[in-house]
């Protein structure tokens, strides 16, 4: 039997106020519970114990009822453009038709389907702006990548490294600059060392390229010996320079551009033609060349050295004592410098000793640089295409970088041999030397 109440009951245990799920109380409880149903609930300031129909009873406001937590409000969302500016109508206004995606649909007469599309036809920002938007602010801001963190993070570094003797020298200069012509059309930038002739500088500028992570190396140095290019783990190519055989050499015809300058003396009437060099051996193309055909004319062949690596105050020095030296030894009639700044000295040699070029003296150059031939424009040289080596090995270089280069061939011997690329030098006649 149910008892009628003033304000509730509450939970013997826990002694919450709580609402027994009555007939009459609630509309939504069970109609049938009984007396035996609520043995856990104790009566709270009852009044009557007289069996009232509950249903005539007013809900008391001021029970000890847990009130129901109110419903939170959906968040205002974005207008969209096709919810604008919109009029007020009666009691609700434009911001409350907004609030929701309900509310957009009741005032624009779509479906939820109909508003999903919508949604998705919203225009978006362009990507040209976008772009634009973060350029902009790059330049506001003055954000400089790192190129180390993009190395740690495995990314390249859009760097190659170039070791040359010295850019003070007309084709290493000259070499430079065509290389990081190349480079940079490819979006790549260049840090060039001088290793100034010595080994030890070299050897400190490999460990710089590789601690640096530049994505490949480009080696145009003269020093012999260097053990460390066998250790290096990446992109490499060398230009006219032999590292190993398993790297890309780029060069001139060196042979073939040397025996051209020497028949050019002999041609002109020299029978006594003499080789000034930097450093003789049998990887001296150009000696070669000069030798072979020196020998093909019956000729004896005589070569004078001046290292490369000698400071310039005393170079001149070192080439007047190897020249006069040689001319005590047996007449000189024709000289062959590997390379236009030691053809410069042998004209400057020659009028020191007050010998007339050509008539005395024949004297043919190598390099063939535009410095050169501005300083010197009557000094008979051969050209080498150093813009034609230099596009050839950027482009070997960054085959091996994209993973485009073909594997080094093997000799019969099972060796890796790399390939080496040769392109013909040019003869450029002179006054230097007898037409």
């Amino acid at each position: 039997m149910v008892v009628p109440f003033k304000c509730g009951y509450v939970h013997r245990e826990t002694q919450v106020p709580v609402r027994p799920m009555v007939s009459g109380l609630d509309t939504r409880a069970k109609p049938d519970i009984t007396d035996s149903d609520m043995g856990y609930i104790t009566l709270i300031n009852a009044e009557n114990h007289a069996t009232t129909d509950l249903a005539h009873q007013p809900r008391r406001r001021h029970c000890a009822v847990p009130a129901r937590p109110r419903r939170r409000e959906a968040r205002p969302l974005r207008l969209t453009n096709y919810t604008r500016e919109l009029p007020r109508e009666g009691k609700e206004s434009a911001h409350e038709f907004t609030r929701t995606h309900a509310g957009r649909r009741r005032r624009a007469g779509r479906s939820k389907p109909d508003d999903r599309v919508a949604r998705a036809q919203q225009p978006r920002l362009p990507l040209e702006k976008t772009k634009k938007n973060v350029a902009d602010a790059i330049e506001t801001l003055g954000y400089r990548p790192n190129s180390l963190a993009r190395a740690l993070h495995g990314k390249r570094t859009q760097t190659v490294g170039l070791i040359v003797p010295a850019v003070s020298l007309p084709f290493f200069g000259e070499l430079a600059v065509e290389v990081e012509n190349a480079l940079a059309d490819a979006g790549y930038r260049i840090l060039i060392c001088n290793s100034m002739g010595r080994a030890d500088r070299e050897r400190e500028y490999l460990s710089l390229l590789v601690s640096n992570r530049v994505d490949g190396i480009i080696s145009g140095a003269h020093n012999e010996g260097l053990g460390e290019y066998d250790t290096i783990r990446m992109p490499l190519v060398t230009i006219d320079r032999e590292l190993s055989p398993s790297i890309p050499n780029v060069r001139c015809a060196n042979e073939e551009a040397g025996a051209m300058a020497t028949r050019a003396l002999i041609e002109g009437g020299c029978r006594y033609p003499l080789l000034l060099t930097s450093r003789s051996g049998p990887r001296n193309l150009r000696e070669a060349g000069y030798r072979t055909e020196v020998t093909r004319a019956g000729l004896t062949p005589r070569t004078v050295t001046v290292p490369f690596d000698t400071p310039t105050p005393q170079r001149f020095a070192m080439v007047r004592d190897a020249l006069d030296e040689a001319r005590a030894a047996a007449p000189i009639d024709g000289v062959f410098a590997t390379d236009d700044l030691a053809a410069a000295e042998v004209l400057e040699w020659a009028r020191t000793r007050e010998l007339s070029v050509p008539t005395d003296l024949s004297v043919i150059g190598f390099d063939g640089t535009e410095t050169m031939r501005r300083a010197l424009p009557h000094l008979a040289t051969i050209r080498q295409p150093i813009a034609a080596i230099a596009q050839e090995a950027v482009t070997i270089l960054l085959d091996q970088i994209e993973g485009k280069a073909p594997r080094p061939s093997s000799d019969e011997a099972g060796a890796p041999h790399a390939q080496t690329v040769e392109f013909p030098g040019t003869l450029i006649p002179g006054r230097s030397i007898n037409a």
